[in-house]
């Protein structure tokens, strides 16, 4: 059985990158959040692949702080955030996720000193079972709404210089997402959870 190589990415991988992501990501609860592009990072990162046969089969991207509370939501110690975590459907159960992420963990912790991951994941038991397994523990959350275009319609919205916007996406807290519900029902809504690890 040929073996699964776990390595940093480079730009020769794009394309295979991309395939990856869009194959991993088609099947899952971010279909909507799907970008045909490999993300470019103004902040440091590790990007790492899995690979076998010459073929990648799992994708992790993390970026990391410069100083506390630049990216995550701990004010006190620099953290690390996943930004992408993918594993094609036909390789998933098999650790490929965890042997990334075990990867870019001791990068994070033994070159930058980074001791602390950061996740947002969208509430779903698959992916919650997933970050628990890897002892991330669920410290707060919050919604992500939805409101298609004819919500500016109904209440007489204007937008300056032309502006038609398609889609109004929010962020909220429990208290507004209960007033949103009860008067302005969104079209979409996500519970939004926010993971943390320590890696001491």
């Amino acid at each position: 059985m040929e073996k699964v190589i776990i390595r940093e990415y480079s730009e020769l991988d794009e394309h295979n990158w991309i395939k990856c992501y869009l194959h991993s990501y088609s099947s899952s609860i971010y279909l909507n959040t799907m970008e045909e592009t490999k993300p470019r990072y103004e902040t440091p990162s590790i990007q790492l692949i899995a690979e076998k046969n010459q073929n990648i089969i799992g994708i992790l991207d993390i970026i990391f702080e410069e100083v506390p509370g630049q990216l995550g939501s701990d004010l006190e110690q620099r953290s690390g955030i996943i930004t992408v975590l993918g594993v094609l459907p036909s390789h998933r159960r098999t650790g490929i996720g965890m042997h990334l992420l075990k990867k870019a963990e001791l990068i994070l912790n033994n070159i930058h000193k980074v001791y602390r991951c950061e996740v947002w994941s969208r509430e779903d038991v698959i992916l919650d079972n997933f970050w628990s397994k890897l002892k991330f523990l669920c410290i707060d959350h919050y919604y992500e709404v939805y409101y298609s275009d004819d919500f500016f319609e109904r209440f007489n919205i204007n937008f300056p210089f032309e502006i038609t916007p398609q889609t109004f996406i929010a962020s909220v807290n429990s208290h507004s997402f209960s007033k949103l519900v009860r008067d302005f029902a969104p079209d979409r809504s996500f519970k939004i959870k926010i993971w943390e690890k320590s890696l001491y």
